[in-house]
């Protein structure tokens, strides 16, 4: 989301809302340095200087990590943006509706740069959707670059194949390859709106180079 007002048309709105956090993977918290937080926006969790997909790749690195884990630290709390103790989709929702003006790509191909044995997250995130029932998502890759290892990454478990992911509102129709499609099952209540994370797709790279993924709806 773009800090502007939602529009209330229903197809265009959708695919507006869906969007790609690429974000390279390895990013480790001993790499950012701890610098003083008030010049910090506190949706810019990792500290560069502007909220983008980076910060939601960052904070899925704490993904479920509650403040009474032996895994909670500064950089768990940065992420716990509404300060319940956990770093949830509720936290991920904020830092997407406050990504920086065109710093999100929309249904559109993205290159990335990758290096070999990295992993990578991809997440696919909307907002201001009032309907998702039934939507086709396709996520395209080049399979000569990129091994796509969870289709669900915020669920238990690996998913790379076909088949009703349990507890995420998502069935994959086709896992192909280089091309997976996945439909929404999610519904939502007439006359509300929702916003948060679709699902978080995973890969792993096969070489270092230009890597292409594209989303289409």
């Amino acid at each position: 989301m773009y800090n502007k007002k939602k529009q209330r048309t229903a197809r265009p709105l959708l695919t507006a809302a869906v969007a790609l956090a690429l974000a390279a993977g390895g990013i480790c918290p001993a790499q950012i340095p701890a610098m003083a937080a008030p010049q910090y926006s506190i949706f810019d969790v990792n500290q560069d200087g502007s909220v983008n997909g980076i910060d939601i790749a960052f904070a899925m690195n704490y993904y479920w990590i509650k403040i009474t884990d032996p895994g909670w630290d500064e950089y768990a709390e940065r992420c716990d943006i509404n300060k319940d103790g956990r770093v949830d989709v509720i936290d991920l929702t904020l830092i997407y509706s406050n990504i920086d003006p065109g710093q999100v790509t929309t249904g559109s191909l993205e290159e990335i740069q990758v290096t070999q044995g990295s992993e990578y997250m991809i997440a696919l995130n909307a907002a201001g959707i009032e309907t998702l029932q039934s939507v086709a998502i396709t996520v395209t890759y080049d399979p000569a670059m990129l091994e796509l290892i969870d289709i669900a990454e915020q669920a238990h478990g690996a998913h790379t194949t076909a088949g009703a992911i349990p507890g995420t509102g998502i069935t994959v129709t086709s896992a192909a390859p280089s091309e997976v499609v996945l439909v929404c099952t999610r519904g939502i209540p007439t006359g509300r709106a929702w916003s948060g994370t679709i699902t978080v797709l995973k890969f792993k790279a096969l070489a270092t180079g230009t890597a292409a993924v594209s989303v289409e709806i």
